[in-house]
């Protein structure tokens, strides 16, 4: 819960974190903290906490609700490549983009980024088939643990997503957790 002293309460959308809260209800979750104000919520979610008076937010509070995560850290950003061939000895770069914003709609990004650079066979069984070279549902998972699960300390170095004719490579900068 590391606190990103950088930034302050009013960088984060409150509407956004409403509707988390929200959200969290509907799917069947008890509301975090009843009759509380959303900055109470927050503190009890581990979004922000108050040091000397102040309410800073954590590094989970910036990643999922601030308006623009990037701001305050800058290393959260995805790199997705679609390189020709195998390797990128070639530098045939066939398409780029840098992914920003909160995480989930990084996520959401990065899928969108493989969904329009992979192939897709299709093949006639009776219907026409088609069957992609990734599932999307594991490539959302892949970079969602790439992305909550990096070493947010390690400056200058974002998560990246690279593509190539014959594998896709999702690489988080830090090591694994624990010991």
């Amino acid at each position: 819960r590391f606190l990103v002293r950088e930034a302050a309460w009013t960088d984060l959308d409150e509407a956004r974190l409403q509707r988390y809260i929200d959200q969290r209800v509907r799917s069947g979750l008890p509301r975090p903290a009843n009759g509380r104000s959303l900055q109470e919520i927050a503190v009890a979610l581990g979004l922000a906490r108050r040091e000397d008076d102040v309410l800073y937010p954590t590094v989970a509070g910036i990643l999922f609700f601030a308006h623009y995560p990037q701001q305050f850290l800058l290393q959260s950003m995805v790199r997705a490549v679609r390189f020709q061939g195998h390797d990128v000895s070639g530098r045939i770069i066939l398409d780029r983009v840098g992914i920003d914003g909160p995480l989930d709609e990084m996520i959401d990004a990065a899928v969108r980024f493989v969904g329009r650079n992979m192939r897709v066979a299709r093949i006639n069984v009776g219907e026409r088939v088609e069957i992609p070279e990734y599932s999307l549902v594991a490539v959302q998972e892949a970079v969602a643990n790439a992305v909550v699960h990096r070493d947010y300390t390690n400056l200058g170095r974002e998560v990246n997503l690279l593509m190539f004719d014959d594998r896709l490579e999702v690489k988080s900068p830090g090591g694994l957790a624990g010991p």
